[in-house]
């Protein structure tokens, strides 16, 4: 799942980084030890930036879907997780209700 900025000038991979919620601002970092960070959004409260996460979440979780296949090493059917193709895009302050 790719996550695109507030103001639509950056967007990156859900799992390259970690979301950090640094006041009001969202920011994501890179887990490579190179000390990179970007601002992703800035909302009114820290309440609103951490439903914004909620939000993230809950769109990770939804572009997920499982389907079962046949396995023709172990000659079963497995279940395999899928990933849709979806872009998360920051929401506006005011598009997040409390």
């Amino acid at each position: 799942m790719l996550i695109r900025s507030q103001d639509g000038m950056a967007q990156t991979e859900h799992s390259s980084g970690i979301w950090i919620v640094l006041g009001t601002k969202i920011y994501w970092a890179s887990t490579n030890n190179d000390n990179y960070q970007i601002e992703f959004a800035d909302y009114e409260t820290t309440h609103k930036a951490i439903k914004v996460l909620d939000m993230i979440q809950h769109a990770y979780e939804n572009s997920l879907y499982c389907e079962h296949a046949f396995d023709n090493a172990a000659q079963v059917q497995r279940p395999y997780i899928f990933m849709q193709n979806t872009v998360f895009q920051m929401p506006q302050d005011s598009g997040v209700e409390v």
